[in-house]
This record gives structure tokens, sequence and C-alpha cells, in this order.
């Protein structure tokens, strides 16, 4: 009987053990510059996930692509500018990061993206379906164009737990922080501190489109800044919001405390 016992522990201490494998089971991988990165994204499977560690600042250049369903968790990064040859931005036309795929999920928990400068694109530009950035603290961070940190034009796209701080776009550009073009997206729990007037722009073609913001943080830091709105809605969507109310009106008692 203890013998039995004993195979039946041995059998659950197996188990748990390879439960704990399993989660864990993802790669990590050390890397020191924007190559590197791009050499491991190139070797990933369809739908592999990833850790890339860094150990300090890295800098870009040329930008990386993502092409593949995939995970990527990157740890103690702070990205930079390669300033080699008096560039002053990403290559021309290029984002930081470029996803072209669906199903991409890029943590950025824990990195910093320094005063990156992109002049086509956003820092992270997105263009595919269920795709997921998470994390990050974005300081002064600018594009040419829309979306001065990210871009994301994806159905069921998630911006979560992200810090921008002084991020903007040139005067031809909307959403100092992120422009959302699309259907079904979320951003949450994310703090914005004295970003463009319009930190978030919200962009759709679907009358169905479900754009949730919410737990967000917004502040002005600059004198000037104080009477800006944060989130700018294009004309057309108020129009359409005027056309019905969904729901009962119910005057906020608590925002204009």
């Amino acid at each position: 009987m203890k013998r039995i016992s004993k195979f039946i522990v041995a059998i659950l201490v197996l188990g748990l053990l390879f439960s704990l494998m399993t989660v864990t089971a993802f790669a990590a991988v050390n890397v020191s510059s924007e190559e590197d990165i791009q050499d491991v994204i190139d070797d990933l499977d369809d739908g592999e996930e990833v850790t890339i560690r860094g150990n300090g600042d890295i800098a870009l250049k040329y930008g990386v692509e993502i092409d593949d369903p995939c995970t990527i968790h990157f740890e103690n990064i702070k990205f930079v500018m390669d300033t080699s040859g008096n560039v002053a931005h990403i290559r021309d036309g290029e984002a930081a990061f470029y996803v072209d795929s669906n199903n991409v999920t890029l943590d950025f928990s824990g990195c910093t993206f320094e005063s990156i400068v992109c002049s086509g694109d956003s820092v992270i530009y997105v263009d595919g379906s269920d795709c997921t950035v998470r994390g990050g603290t974005y300081n002064d961070c600018l594009s040419v164009g829309d979306g001065g940190v990210i871009y994301m034009e994806s159905k069921n796209g998630t911006v979560v737990g992200c810090t921008f701080n002084n991020c903007f776009t040139d005067a031809t550009g909307d959403g100092g922080a992120i422009y959302l073009d699309g259907e079904n997206c979320l951003v949450s729990g994310c703090t914005f501190n004295n970003c463009d007037w319009d930190a978030i722009q919200i962009t759709t073609n679907s009358a169905n489109a479900d754009v949730v913001i919410k737990d967000n943080v917004f502040k002005a830091v600059e004198k000037d800044n104080k009477q800006n709105r944060f989130i700018h809605i294009p004309d057309d969507i108020r129009n359409f919001y005027k056309m019905y109310r969904p729901s009962p009106l119910v005057r906020a008692y608590c925002l204009e405390e």
C-alpha cells in the first residue's frame, strides 16, 4: 500500500513539474543590437513565444519587422536613436517596430523608448488583426504623420499598460500617442502625460465598431496645454452618435466634481 502511495505521489510531482515547464517553455535570448532583435524574430515559428532580453541601450536605425504570428516579451531594454551619420530619425518611411501579421503580441513592460523619431510611420505600426501592444514607457517620441507612438490599423487591437510622456505628431498628423484605425479596439490602463492635444485619435468606417477607452490617466503638464482636449473624435463619428442614444442620459456628477 505504501509503495502505491509513493508511486501516486511521484506521478503527481512529475505532473506538477511538467505543468510548470510548459508554462515557462518559451525561450529567452540575450541581444545587444537592433540586428540581433531582427535575427531572433526572423527565426521564430508561427505562434512561437520568446523573451528578448537586453542589458541597457539598443540603438534603432532601420526598424524591426514582425511578419508572422508570435508573442514577444522585451526585457531590460532602453530603445534610443542611432545618430551615427547625422541620422535624426528611423530610416525614411519605416517604423521602429512594424507588425505586418495577425495575432501578434508585443510586450514592452519594463522597457523605455527614448526620443524616437519616425519620419514615415509611427514608432510602433500595427497592420494586422488581433494584435496587442502591452507596456513600455515612451518619452519624447515623435512621428511625421498620424500616431506619435502607436498606429494600429487593426480589428480587435489592444493597447494596454503603456505610459506616454511628451509624445507628439507633426502638424500634419493626429493622435499624439495613439492612432486607432479599425474596429473593436481597446485602450486600457495607460497614462498620457502632456501628449499632443488629441492623445488618442479614433477613426473607423464601421457603424458597428466597438472602441473601448477605459481606466486611463490623462495629464496636461505644460501651462499652455491645460485647456486641450485629450481624445479627438472625428466629426463623422460624432454625427453618428447624434443619430440615437444607446443608453439613458445620466448626469455625470463624479466628473463634475
